[in-house]
């Protein structure tokens, strides 16, 4: 199994609790989810559509599917897979950044969306992000391949760190 990094990149969990944390560029897994009579289908995220409004098992516009993400560390609770958050901490809506107020956003950089956190005395202090991956093919998976960019704000005088890990 192999786990590629572009740029900086930490390799034991998502983590994060840097002043602003992005995860961007959109994720993209070697990691087929399905097969098509073409082949596999690798799973990617990019983002796309994304307007910071929260997460829900069937999203809607602008959400993300939890079935698939999960979010702990926030003062609103924790997002677990499956549930439903839309409101305060998990939708704080699309920004440019410079954002004060804990919780989700989608932040756009220079016309990309990516998935963003503010932590704050009591979000994400610490907090996870965990994207949770399941193999329908029936094929042993023997390569992962990860690729993403790290965004961050750092104006505050705060120590922070992100972490990324996996596990079969």
């Amino acid at each position: 199994m192999r786990v590629a990094c572009r740029h900086h990149c930490w390799l034991t969990k998502i983590a994060a609790i840097l002043m602003f944390i992005i995860l961007s560029g959109g994720f993209l897994f070697g990691l087929p989810l399905e097969t098509r009579a073409n082949g596999p289908i690798p799973f990617t995220e990019e983002f796309t559509g994304f307007t910071g409004s929260g997460f829900d098992p069937n999203p809607g516009v602008g959400q993300l599917d939890s079935d698939i993400w999960s979010v702990t560390g926030l003062s609103d609770g924790d997002l677990l897979f499956g549930d439903s958050q839309t409101t305060g901490d998990f939708a704080r809506g699309p920004s440019a950044g410079g954002v004060t107020t804990g919780g989700v956003y989608a932040f756009d950089v220079g016309g990309n969306t990516i998935l963003g956190v503010q932590p704050g005395g009591t979000d994400f202090t610490p907090g996870e992000i965990i994207l949770r991956l399941q193999n329908n093919t029936g094929s042993t998976i023997t390569q992962l391949d990860v690729s993403y960019d790290i965004w961050y704000r750092n104006d505050q005088p705060r120590a922070n760190s992100l972490n990324f890990s996996y596990s079969p």
